[in-house]
């Protein structure tokens, strides 16, 4: 019985070290011939193996992960000690590595020799994964290929490890870059047009609202406006972009053109969002009154030129970046390489989108979070019903804004998740859908609350309208005086 007890316990000791292996077993290398030395280091061509970075096994894995039984023997993370290069041929071939030194265009697009004998580099030897494509930069120039110093290689407007692609060589020894095949599921990009198609007619109406009835054409209308308006070409674009396969052919100008055009209606969008923010802080901090039309429009004008022309501004500046490649390459966006948009890069994506729009979207918060301070503290400040009027329907349209940031943030949220675990799981279906939903729920909020929709049945249907006066034209000024709570002698 203590017998049959202590081999479970070796056997569970035995694959617990396994798998406290600090690599997968692709990425190691057999260094059988090598020592332990009195620190539990293993020693193989002069080079240290702490514990953790080597293992024995008694199988080998190929590159679908089937095992086959061999005899005992030490395995090591080589890639744990230096950059690794992989290639493609099976470890028996004879004719696996036919030169000692490879000849590849390095990250500054230099011709650069490798010389494999010179313990640079680790060697590993077999495919990455099941399906494999070679690139062809003679016939195709999207398939060029830069071998990075850590090992990597850039193709694809992406960078590869030796998990995504190995080397191979044709029959004049030129090497050849092999990428793995990865199978993309599809029902994301069916769900997201389809649901962004519906949207689209909801904002049109609200557009349309906003903009045929006088009553609702003020500076909060105005700017209402604007952002549907960027919101509607954001989502055609993104629409276009994921349902035409034929004509936005990648690292072409139409392809190009509509990535920037889609990165530009996102800055519209938050841009718009912001503007809208800033104004109702404005109204309530700065206790403005008695807005002329006047000073309206040139308050609009002032929102035009930074809503529209600081994202116009730093979608220009993207395109230099982009072209003049003055940056790293992970660092450049590579608008129509990967895809029409920018290249599915963590670190590009983070810098021109994700950390852009993070800060909007915190200058909101402060704003949304201070006008309510004001508000709840000018609750009951005095009973002048021509303040409280205003008040009321300065609370109006904060609870629209707050309702419309909301439904940002939470889509700007879920998209951030989705982007940091890339989009692959099931969970985020719902949020796709929620997403591109935003325009009907954005018609719910503005269209459909009882002022507007009182507004909308008096002016096409007044049998139905309610008689009640609304509120919609008066003055949103508050002086500083009526919003700031009074002081106690």
């Amino acid at each position: 019985m203590e017998w049959t007890f202590l081999i479970v316990v070796f056997i569970f000791i035995n694959r617990s070290a396994d798998a406290s292996l600090s690599c997968k077993f692709i990425d190691t290398v057999n260094i059988t011939d090598g020592f332990k030395d009195s620190n539990q280091n293993f020693i193989y061509n002069d080079e240290v193996y702490p514990l953790g970075t080597y293992q024995e096994f008694d199988y080998i894995e190929n590159h679908v992960q089937v095992k086959t039984s061999v005899n005992p023997h030490i395995r090591g993370c080589v890639c744990k000690l230096k950059p690794c290069i992989r290639f493609c041929c099976h470890k028996n071939s004879k004719d696996c590595i036919p030169s000692n030194k490879l000849t590849v265009d390095n990250e500054n697009e230099e011709s650069e020799v490798i010389n494999i004998n010179e313990n640079k580099y680790g060697i590993l030897i077999g495919r990455p994964c099941e399906k494999i494509y070679h690139l062809t930069p003679d016939d195709y120039d999207d398939d060029r290929w830069n071998f990075l110093s850590n090992g990597s290689i850039f193709a694809n407007g992406a960078v590869h490890d030796t998990d995504d692609y190995c080397l191979s060589f044709n029959n004049d020894t030129q090497v050849v870059a092999n990428l793995c095949f990865h199978q993309v599921d599809d029902t994301r990009f069916e769900v997201y047009p389809i649901g962004m198609l519906i949207s689209i007619p909801f904002l049109i109406i609200t557009f349309l609202v906003y903009a045929l009835i006088p009553e609702l054409r003020n500076l909060h209308g105005k700017c209402l406006m604007c952002y549907t308006l960027s919101l509607t070409v954001l989502y055609a674009t993104l629409s276009i972009i994921q349902m035409d396969k034929t004509h936005l052919i990648l690292q072409t100008l139409p392809c190009i053109a509509s990535g920037y055009l889609l990165y530009l209606s996102i800055l519209l969008t938050f841009f718009w969002m912001n503007a809208m923010c800033y104004d109702i802080w404005k109204i309530s901090s700065h206790g403005i009154s008695n807005r002329s039309r006047k000073e309206e429009q040139n308050l609009f004008s002032y929102y035009c030129l930074y809503a529209f022309t600081t994202p116009v501004l730093i979608t220009f500046a993207v395109f230099m970046i982009d072209h003049l490649e003055i940056f790293a390459t992970d660092y450049l966006p590579y608008f129509g390489i990967q895809r029409c948009y920018i290249t599915a890069s963590n670190k590009a994506e983070a810098i021109y989108v994700y950390t852009l729009i993070s800060l909007i979207i915190v200058a909101n918060i402060i704003f949304f979070f201070d006008t309510a301070r004001r508000i709840w503290k000018a609750q009951s400040l005095t009973n002048d019903e021509n303040i409280q009027q205003r008040r009321g329907v300065l609370r109006n349209r904060f609870y629209i804004y707050l309702r419309l940031f909301i439904l940002m943030g939470i889509m700007w949220c879920m998209e951030s998740i989705s982007w940091m675990y890339e989009g692959s799981s099931e969970v985020f279906y719902a949020t796709d859908i929620f997403n591109c939903l935003q325009g009907v729920m954005i018609f719910i909020v503005c269209v459909c609350e009882k002022r507007t929709r009182n507004l909308i049945l008096k002016r096409w249907c007044p049998i139905l309208a309610d008689d009640e006066e609304v509120p919609h034209t008066v003055d949103f000024g508050i002086r500083n005086e009526e919003i700031k709570a009074p002081r106690t002698e």
